[in-house]
C-alpha cells in the first residue's frame, strides 16, 4: 500500500514539530528518531537506552523515508567498520516477546551479509547474537532475523523476494514469540515470511548491548566487513509484545492527514496553563478536526489522543459533532482537558511565554491512525 502521509493544518492551533510519526507508544523499549538537535541519539521509550555514536559517523542525512515531521536519518554510509550506533547494558531488552522495526535505505555496494541491528550478551556463545535483523546474500534479495542464533539454528529467512537494498527506502520488522516460536518478517508493512518451533520456550538474556549497522562476533565489538551495513538507517523501534500484522503496516504508511484548529476563531491560539491557589489546572482547550471522505471523525478513538506524545483527555467523553466548514462532511469538536495540554508544553526551552511553537496532535479511529502540526502559544504558567 502506498504511504499515507499526514500534515495538520492548525488554524487556531496546537501542534509540536519535534517528534517522528510516533503511533503505538505502547511497549516501546527502544526508539531512535534521530529528531533532537541536542540529542540525536536519544531513545524516547522512556527506558533511557541512548545511543553513543562511533567515531566514523559524523553526519546525520537529510535524506529520510515518507514520514512526517521527518528530517534526519543515521548515516552510515562511510562503508567501513567505524560507523555504527551502539547501546551497552540495554535496560528492559524484551525477553521472550518482540518487535523490531525501522526504515532502510542503502548506498552504494554492499558486503555480503549487511546487518541493520543486533543484540547480544555472552549467553548464545561467542560469534553469535541474541537478537537481529540482516540482509542476506549477494543480491541483497532476502533478509533474515534471527533469535539466540547458533550457526544455522534460531533463523527464519525470507526468499524470492524483491530487493531490499536497492537504493530506495525500505521498513522491515521481525516479531518473536517464544510460546510457540513464531518468527514473522515483513517487508513495507506486509507479512512476507513466517515459522514456527524457532526457540520456542527460550528467552533473550537481559543486559546486553544493542548495535545498529554491525554484527557483534564479541559483545560490543570484533565487527566484521562482511556485516558492515552501508547507507541510512531511521525510526528505530523495539518493543517488549508482538506488534499485530495492523499495527505493522500502521508503522509502514503513516499517519491519515487531517485539519484541525484549536480554540476555533483565536488567533494566536493562547492557552493560559497557571495554576490557580490549590494547584490545579482547570479548564478545556477546544478543538476542532475536520471530517473528509476519507475520514470519519464519528469513529475517532478517544483514548488514543496524544499531544506531542503525552496522553490528553476529552473532558467529556464525548465527540462532539458539527459542521464548521459547509463542506458536507461531518466535523468534530473535542474539549481537551487543559491540564493535559499544559502538561504536553510545560518544556520552558521548547514552549517559551508569550511564544507561538510547533506542536503535535496524534490518535487513530476507524480509518488509522492521524498526526497533525501547528502552533500554540503558552501565555502564563
Amino acid at each position: 500500500m502506498i504511504p499515507v502521509l499526514a500534515s495538520i493544518l492548525i488554524l487556531g492551533s496546537i501542534g509540536f514539530s519535534q517528534n517522528v510519526y510516533a503511533p503505538h507508544i505502547s511497549g516501546l523499549v527502544v526508539h531512535y528518531d534521530f529528531e533532537d538537535e541536542a540529542d540525536p541519539t536519544a531513545d524516547l521509550s522512556g527506558h533511557n537506552n541512548d545511543g553513543d555514536l562511533s567515531d566514523g559517523v559524523t553526519i546525520f542525512s537529510t535524506d529520510v523515508p515518507p514520514l512526517p515531521n521527518n528530517f534526519h536519518s543515521l548515516d552510515l554510509t562511510t562503508d567501513t567498520l567505524d560507523d555504527y550506533l551502539i547501546s551497552s547494558s540495554v535496560t528492559a531488552f524484551p525477553s521472550d516477546k518482540i518487535t523490531t522495526a525501522l526504515w532502510v535505505k542503502s548506498s552504494g555496494t554492499q558486503n555480503a551479509d549487511p546487518i541493520f541491528v543486533s543484540y547480544a550478551t555472552n549467553t548464545v556463545g561467542t560469534a553469535f547474537n541474541d537478537w537481529g535483523i540482516q540482509n542476506v546474500g549477494t543480491t541483497n534479495s532476502e533478509f533474515q532475523g534471527f533469535v539466540n542464533a547458533d550457526n544455522s539454528n534460531g533463523v527464519l529467512r525470507t526468499t524470492e523476494m524483491p530487493n531490499v537494498l536497492d537504493g530506495e527506502w525500505h521498513h522491515v520488522a521481525a516479531t518473536w514469540d517464544n510460546a510457540n516460536g513464531e518468527m514473522k518478517l515483513y517487508l513495507d508493512g506486509v507479512l512476507v515470511k513466517s515459522g514456527t518451533g524457532i526457540k520456542t520456550g527460550e528467552t533473550i538474556a537481559s543486559g546486553g548491548t544493542l548495535v545498529l549497522g554491525q554484527e557483534q562476533d564479541s559483545v560490543g565489538n570484533s565487527f566484521h566487513t562482511n556485516d558492515d551495513f552501508n547507507g541510512f538507517l531511521d525510526d528505530v523501534r523495539i518493543y517488549n509484545k508482538v506488534l499485530s500484522d495492523e499495527e505493522i503496516q500502521d508503522l509502514f504508511e503513516g499517519p491519515i492527514e487531517v485539519d484541525i484548529d484549536i480554540k476555533p476563531g483565536s488567533d494566536p491560539s493562547s492557552v493560559n496553563c497557571k495554576a490557580n491557589k490549590k494547584g490545579d489546572i482547570n479548564g478545556v482547550v477546544p478543538v476542532a478536526i475536520f471530517g473528509t471522505a476519507d475520514f470519519d471523525v464519528s469513529t475517532i478513538d478517544l483514548s488514543s489522543l496524544e499531544l506531542n506524545v503525552v496522553k490528553v483527555t476529552e473532558k467529556h467523553t464525548t465527540i462532539h459533532i458539527k459542521n464548521l466548514n459547509d463542506d458536507g462532511f461531518d466535523d468534530a469538536v473535542l474539549h481537551l482537558d487543559k491540564a493535559g495540554v499544559c502538561a504536553a508544553t510545560s518544556d520552558d526551552g521548547e514552549y517559551p511565554l508569550k511564544e507561538s511553537a510547533d506542536a503535535t496532535l496524534t490518535g487513530s479511529n476507524a480509518d488509522g491512525d492521524f498526526e497533525g502540526t501547528g502552533d500554540i502559544r503558552i501565555v502564563k504558567r
